[in-house]
């Protein structure tokens, strides 16, 4: 079985549908972008999920103060970092026991990130462009079955089943691909659980 992430939560509506597709982690995004959220509608969605679906945070400049604050507070329960941080700044997040997740963005990058033996991180995810919705080139993505990677970029219910099969990550992590009109869709995050779960539901 394959985890699913669907990130870009926005509203109370788009917690109550994700409680209803059950997958196994939701996001908010706290970086620049459509998708951005205040503390305040973080909050409610955290207050509104299933208490069984962890809620990662997003960030990008976010300073580390920001980042604790919303994990002591029990917003978030995940930190996903999308830039480069000071070993310190890791450090500190993993003394206050935060489960982190970096991010890769592009070949380089990535290549780095599965090399990289100082590399503290509990989970990884690897993309073409952070949001961009761009579509990695699977087959010359390097083995990440080793280490608990999500894969991200251009997902949606068409072509998920291909990118598990092909690239067999950890985890795939969707936001736009699980939106109809640019919202949140139930239909699409019920069809795409249930192809990540291995349930046989390939439309939507």
């Amino acid at each position: 079985m394959t985890k699913i992430k669907i990130c870009g939560l926005m509203t109370r509506a788009d917690a109550e549908a994700v409680n209803q597709a059950q997958p196994d982690f939701a996001g908010v995004v706290f970086a620049t972008g459509r998708h951005r959220v205040t503390i305040e509608q973080a909050e409610l969605i955290r207050t509104t999920l299933n208490d069984q679906i962890p809620l990662v945070g997003v960030f990008t400049d976010q300073s580390i103060e920001t980042i604790l604050s919303l994990y002591r507070k029990k917003i978030i329960q995940i930190v996903q970092l999308h830039s480069p941080r000071e070993r310190k700044d890791v450090e500190r997040l993993k003394a206050e026991g935060v489960s982190l997740i970096q991010v890769a963005v592009g070949f380089e990058q990535i290549k780095k990130m599965v090399n990289n033996p100082q590399d503290v991180s509990d989970y990884r995810l690897v993309d073409a462009g952070s949001g961009s919705g761009q579509q990695l080139d699977w087959a010359t993505l390097p083995d990440l079955t080793q280490n608990k990677t999500f894969l991200a970029g251009g997902l949606n219910v068409a072509n998920l089943q291909k990118a598990i099969d092909q690239v067999q990550p950890y985890g795939v992590d969707l936001s736009s691909g699980s939106e109809q009109n640019g919202q949140k869709s139930l239909k699409r995050m019920q069809a795409l659980v249930a192809i990540a779960h291995g349930n046989g539901e390939k439309n939507g």
